[in-house]
């Protein structure tokens, strides 16, 4: 049996001209995980993220900024929303109240992401869906430079 080997850019290629409608912006059937996923990983092309940005802020707002991504999807949603520099974006959905939302689990007493958004099943997932990274990095803007003399950065983003 011959083996196939494929590069990431050949997979890459494959899943847009199956999945993407460049005309829409929508990745698959689109929501916020796939959305965020497509943009995290950089699969549509350059010329197409606005405007599949663009589907992921509707989605959000059609669901009022509760994240629907499941907690692997989290982090990357504040990663990604960040990376547009709509870190008001980000901030909205991390305070959103009511469930599904961090908020939530955080007036619920839960001070770690349990694996549903709902509370059940273990209770220990914050590697996948812990926002603090993300402000520390993306709003509170402490990054390191290893390569400055002074490797500690700080650029905190501020509201308006």
């Amino acid at each position: 049996m011959r083996k196939v080997k494929y590069s990431l850019d050949d997979v890459k290629k494959a899943l847009v001209k199956r999945c993407f409608n460049a005309e829409t912006g929508v990745f698959a059937g689109g929501g916020q995980f796939l959305q965020t996923f497509v943009l995290a990983e950089h699969i549509v092309p350059e010329e197409s993220r606005q405007k599949v940005f663009n589907v992921l802020l509707q989605e959000l707002e059609i669901h009022d900024y509760h994240p629907v991504v499941g907690v692997i999807g989290l982090r990357r949603l504040y990663e990604t929303i960040c990376s547009f520099g709509r870190y008001d974006i980000a901030w909205k959905v991390f305070t959103v109240k009511g469930f599904p939302g961090q908020l939530n689990m955080l007036t619920n007493d839960r001070t770690t992401l349990t694996e549903g958004l709902d509370g059940g099943g273990s209770g220990c997932h914050t590697m996948f869906g812990s926002p603090d990274a993300v402000f520390y990095r993306m709003l509170g803007g402490i990054t390191i430079n290893r390569d400055c003399p002074a490797p500690l950065v700080i650029r905190p983003f501020c509201p308006e």
